[in-house]
C-alpha cells in the first residue's frame, strides 16, 4: 500500500473506534520548538512551569527508535470525565479525574497504529510533543479561551497523544492556530476559574496559578489557595464545565471504580511526606491513572475537608 492509502486506513481503523487523527510533515517540529522557545523567553510560558512540565516532558529530538521519521500523527480520544468514588463516614464523596488523564486508551491507539503502518511496512514511535498546539496546527482542534484544545461534536473531552513515523505526510493541513467562535464575546471561562489564571491581560493563561498546577505536584499547595476550590481528583474541570463549548458534553461522565470505607481510609492514611506503600500504589492503579499517583492521598484530603458549604459546588 502506499502512504496515501495508509494514511486512509489509518484514518478509518482509528475512526471505528471513535478516534480522529490528523498528519502533519515532520518538518514542522522545529517550528514548534522556536514558537515554545519565543514563548518561555517572553515570559509567555512562565519558569515554574517551564522546569515543572517543559523541561522534563517534551523532548524536540528525534527517538533513537526512529532517525528517520518524515511525519507526526496527532490522535485525539473522545473521552468522558471519570468519577471515582469513595466511602468516607458512610457516605459516598465522587472524585472527578479530567478526560486527559486516563492513559487506558493510549495501548488501543498504538496497536491501531502499528497495524496499519504494517502495510507499508512503516514504523511509529511515541513522540513527546506539545500536544494542544499540534491538534490546533494540524486542524484536529480548536482553542479556547482558556487554553484547551476542542475537538468539534465532543468539546475539550478528549485525550492527545502523538507519534512519530517515517510514513511520509500525504495531505500536510498545517495552519494558524485557531480560536473557537464562542470564545470572541465570552468571559465565563474568566469568571469561573478558582484561581485567576485566566484574565483578560493576555489570551494564554498563566499556567503557573492553575489549580492543576498544584494539585499535579506533591508541593503544598499555596496558602492563598481557596479551600473550597478543590473539586476534582486531579486537575481541574471549572473552566471546561461552564463552557459554552460543552453544554452538550459536560454530563459525560462515567464512574471508573468504587473504594470502600476501609480503602478509602488506607489511602488517605498515606504518609505525605514519604512514598506511598505498595499496597496503597496497587489500590490507586484501579483509578486508571498511571503517573499522578502519588499526589491522590493528599488531593483526597484536600476534597473530604472542603467546606461544607462547598461540596455540591
Amino acid at each position: 500500500m502506499n502512504a496515501t492509502s495508509i494514511t486512509t486506513l489509518i484514518s478509518q481503523k482509528l475512526g471505528a473506534f471513535g478516534l480522529r487523527s490528523r498528519i502533519v510533515s515532520y518538518d514542522h517540529v522545529e517550528e514548534v520548538q522556536q514558537e515554545f522557545e519565543r514563548k518561555i523567553s517572553d515570559g509567555t510560558i512562565s519558569a515554574e512551569v517551564y522546569r515543572r512540565y517543559l523541561n522534563n516532558d517534551l523532548d524536540f529530538k528525534l527517538p533513537a527508535d526512529l532517525p528517520s521519521a518524515r511525519s507526526v500523527l496527532i490522535v485525539a480520544a473522545l473521552q468522558p470525565k471519570r468519577e471515582i468514588l469513595f466511602t468516607v463516614d458512610g457516605r459516598t464523596l465522587s472524585g472527578i479525574i479530567p478526560s486527559t488523564y486516563d492513559h487506558e486508551v493510549d495501548s488501543l491507539v498504538t496497536g491501531i497504529l502499528k497495524d496499519a503502518l504494517s502495510h507499508g511496512p512503516y514504523k511509529l514511535s511515541r513522540a513527546r510533543l506539545p500536544l494542544k498546539l499540534l491538534a490546533v496546527r494540524s486542524g484536529l482542534a480548536k482553542y479556547g479561551k482558556n487554553n484547551v484544545a476542542y475537538i468539534d461534536g465532543a468539546g475539550s473531552y478528549c485525550r492527545l497523544l502523538a507519534f512519530y513515523s517515517d510514513l511520509p505526510c500525504a495531505d500536510d493541513l498545517w495552519q494558524e492556530p485557531q480560536m473557537l467562535d464562542q470564545c470572541a464575546d465570552c468571559t465565563a471561562c474568566a469568571k469561573r476559574c478558582p484561581t485567576g489564571a485566566i484574565n483578560g491581560d493576555r489570551f494564554a493563561v498563566h499556567a503557573e496559578r492553575c489549580l492543576s498546577f498544584f494539585n499535579e505536584s506533591t508541593d503544598p499547595i499555596p496558602g492563598w489557595v481557596d479551600p473550597a476550590s478543590h473539586h476534582c481528583l486531579i486537575g481541574c474541570t471549572r473552566c471546561t464545565d461552564c463552557c459554552p463549548a460543552n453544554v452538550e458534553a459536560k454530563a459525560w461522565t462515567s464512574t471508573k471504580c468504587e473504594f470502600s470505607q476501609n480503602e478509602t481510609a488506607a489511602i488517605l492514611g498515606a504518609a505525605a511526606d514519604t512514598a506511598i506503600h505498595p499496597d496503597i500504589v496497587a489500590l490507586l492503579k484501579r483509578t486508571g491513572l498511571r503517573d499522578e499517583l502519588e499526589m491522590l492521598p493528599r488531593n483526597l484530603r484536600l476534597l473530604v475537608n472542603r467546606p461544607a458549604q462547598s461540596q455540591s459546588s
